[in-house]
């Protein structure tokens, strides 16, 4: 029987996540084993701090940007191991904990990332539930590499060691900061990285702003050029048309070409949509 891994502590960052905060850290509670759960607040303004008191966390407020709140984050870590959780992502059950258990165990590993299932958008929803179907039925099998394109804290968990260092490279980044996490511990500082078959649960409120504000974050960090973006647009069409076919969802064609179009916005005016506040961006 595998061992469990040992104790660690989970980093949640918020800002205004009333909606979703209660759910995700009773998840945590129930189905990974915790040393303490740290949440690094954006000075929230609903009743985010209400919700994380009655839980006991230990509790950080500041207004630093999605990048320097991690870093800072990382820093309270005192644990070998420790996970980013969103505040809008639900733990399903215990097989998560058995594979961040089997895989930290592995020689060199330090990112270990959950796999994802969106529960909103709708289209999105069913796209990446079939996405994550014929994966399982690959030959890849569940130990794959995160793509470097590809690494995210929505729940991941980090060697502490590994990210201890790290040093966001900008005074302000919005967004894509986690890809910068992910290449400094698994690229710069040479650990592997695995990504598990077991999902976890994104509520994403906001879904229909995210490719703005995505495409702004992989603007100002560097992360797609041009040839990137259309390159992504040009392949979105042979793709989203065989996502539909497979599903028979024929709403995923208009809405995941309309997804990739705005992120090219977001690209081409990272000014305007690079503000952390979610809620002054262009919605669907």
């Amino acid at each position: 029987m595998n061992k469990k891994i040992d104790a660690f502590d989970v980093v949640i960052l918020t800002w205004n996540s009333e909606e979703t905060l209660n759910n995700t850290i009773s998840s945590i509670k129930k189905n990974l084993k915790l040393n303490r759960i740290i949440l690094i607040d954006r000075f929230s303004k609903d009743r985010t701090i209400e919700i994380a008191k009655k839980h006991d966390v230990i509790l950080h407020q500041n207004d630093l940007d999605l990048a320097h709140a991690r870093r800072y984050g990382i820093q309270q870590v005192e644990t070998e191991w420790f996970a980013f959780i969103d505040s809008d992502v639900v733990i399903k059950n215990e097989n998560l904990l058995d594979e961040f258990s089997k895989f930290s165990k592995i020689n060199n590993v330090g990112w270990i990332q959950s796999s994802v299932l969106p529960l909103k958008p709708h289209w999105q929803y069913i796209y990446r539930k079939h996405q994550h179907k014929s994966k399982l039925k690959s030959k890849l099998r569940s130990n794959i590499k995160v793509n470097k394109f590809d690494y995210g804290c929505l729940c991941t968990l980090i060697k502490t060691k590994a990210a201890r260092d790290w040093i966001p490279p900008y005074n302000f980044i919005g967004a894509g900061e986690d890809k910068l996490l992910g290449r400094h511990v698994c690229l710069i500082k040479g650990y592997n990285s695995i990504k598990t078959k077991t999902y976890v649960l994104h509520y994403m409120s906001d879904a229909a702003k995210k490719p703005f504000w995505n495409g702004s974050g992989a603007r100002r960090i560097g992360y797609y050029n041009i040839l990137d973006i259309l390159k992504l647009l040009i392949g979105s069409f042979p793709y989203s048309l065989w996502a539909s076919i497979a599903t028979r969802c024929p709403l995923i064609i208009p809405k995941y070409l309309k997804w990739r179009f705005n992120y090219l916005r977001g690209w081409l005016k990272p000014k305007k949509y690079e503000t952390l506040d979610r809620n002054e961006l262009e919605g669907d």
